[in-house]
């Protein structure tokens, strides 16, 4: 059964990569003939761009949404880079970068080789996925900006074709839906930790219990008519991250888990850190495809393109690149960290590694609960979202609503299925990655 995992989690990661590379070659394909014609391929003149990497010079008085009398405003914004709009979208955008998938990184680590020295590599490794995936996140923006498109499907309609429009609608609710899947497990083992920490019996504790629990808690979320009340989430969710992030570190450097540590002999022996100097070869393409996965939010590009103003290429870089930056610096730092503590015995979910009478760790894992739970509707919401613009056709306006309450039933009962059945997350993490991978560049 193990050999049959770890296949198919090659599959998925070689898939991904030959998905990419044939996406980017689709896109620059369409570009440059577009150029060289002057027409995209829905009749629209193109934009004259000498260099596609590079914005067209702005005039002042001819931003979007800058009239005559919010040019020179405008500009300004532009030219200063960093506003509010900016500061707000960053935190959405490296929220929705970090979430729960960091925790995993660790683990990955650890099937790979159990010598402390390899973390540096990795953590490089680790920073290059991220300047690689916000150049591809980039590179989205400039379609917005080329072909005025407002959705990632309409990227796809115009830069491929509207034939095949469907494929990354179909990649979009599938990685959201595996997106919930994983945060689910994640759900279920911080929620049971907690329920630990605070001493609640046995009969509390057990998987059914658990699981009863989270599906009171998930359906209401996935059932809100308005998300506007999860709006201010963003700020609280980069806190429990960065605190998460900070507490790692804090309990590497002081030593806690160490031999002779406080924490040390109330682990379990097979808990305990283990380091050597071996390295498996064959496991590194997981390790990747984790990379991958951990920085694939390239379905919400076009929304947060538009959501600047003025929206600028520029200004969308300076969003991409500085989010991207910090998700890649929190990564790396929670996986070193979390892998020089535990070693070769560090969990799929890195939390599961501390003890239960570890109060810091006790706040992390609340920190990252809420944090959780308060993606879990928004990622709801695209995979709903992707169902209902398939069949777009067929519904009537007012049918979209009760199909969006029978989905939200529906995945809370297979979610939790899968969190009742599965016990780790790698598999759930591999095909997330795949599913993300399949159309990155489009």
């Amino acid at each position: 059964r193990g050999m049959k995992m770890q296949s198919l989690q090659y599959a998925v990661v070689v898939f991904s990569l030959i998905s990419i590379g044939l996406s980017h070659g689709l896109v620059y394909n369409k570009f440059d003939a577009a150029l060289r014609h002057g027409a995209m391929g829905d009749g629209r003149a193109c934009p004259h761009i000498s260099d596609p990497m590079r914005s067209p010079r702005i005039k002042k008085g001819s931003l979007r949404g800058g009239g005559s009398g919010q040019g020179g405003s405008a500009l300004v914004g532009v030219q200063g880079g960093f506003d509010s709009n900016m500061v707000e979208l960053m935190l959405g955008l490296c929220k929705s970068l970090i979430g729960g998938t960091v925790l995993i990184l660790s683990g990955g680590l650890a099937q790979v080789t159990n010598a402390p020295w390899m973390s540096a590599p990795a953590g490089a490794l680790c920073m290059l996925f991220a300047i690689f995936s916000a150049h591809t996140y980039s590179l989205l923006g400039l379609c917005c900006q080329m072909l005025h498109a407002n959705s990632y499907t309409e990227l796809w309609s115009k830069t491929v074709s509207p034939k095949t429009a469907w494929m990354p609608n179909t990649a979009c609710f599938t990685f959201t839906w595996l997106c919930c899947a994983m945060y689910t497990i994640i759900i279920r083992d911080m929620l049971r930790s907690l329920l630990l920490a605070i001493g609640m019996a046995e009969a509390w504790t057990s998987k059914e219990s658990v699981c009863a629990m989270m599906v009171l808690l998930l359906l209401p979320l996935c059932l809100l008519r308005s998300l506007s009340s999860l709006a201010y989430t963003s700020f609280f969710g980069m806190l429990g991250c960065l605190y998460t992030t900070g507490f790692a570190i804090y309990r590497h450097v002081k030593g806690d888990y160490a031999k002779g540590g406080r924490f040390f002999q109330l682990l379990a022996l097979e808990r305990r850190p283990k380091f050597g100097d071996e390295i498996n070869i064959s496991k590194l393409l997981v390790l990747i495809s984790y990379f991958h996965g951990c920085y694939q939010v390239h379905f919400d590009a076009p929304k947060f393109f538009h959501s600047l103003s003025p929206s600028t290429l520029r200004r969308f870089n300076v969003l991409t690149y500085s989010s991207f930056t910090i998700a890649g610096l929190v990564g790396a730092g929670l996986m070193i960290a979390g892998f020089l503590t535990f070693g070769e015995h560090s969990e799929s979910l890195l939390l599961n590694n501390y003890h239960s009478n570890d109060q810091l760790a006790t706040w992390a894992r609340l920190a990252t609960l809420v944090s959780i739970l308060c993606s879990y509707p928004l990622f709801f919401g695209g995979f709903a979202s992707g169902i209902i613009e398939l069949t777009a056709d067929i519904l009537r306006s007012s049918d979209r609503q009760t199909v969006k309450d029978v989905l939200a039933f529906v995945m809370v009962a297979v979610n939790v299925s899968l969190a009742f059945v599965l016990e780790r997350l790698g598999i759930i993490a591999s095909l997330r990655c795949g599913a993300r991978g399949t159309d990155q560049a489009s």
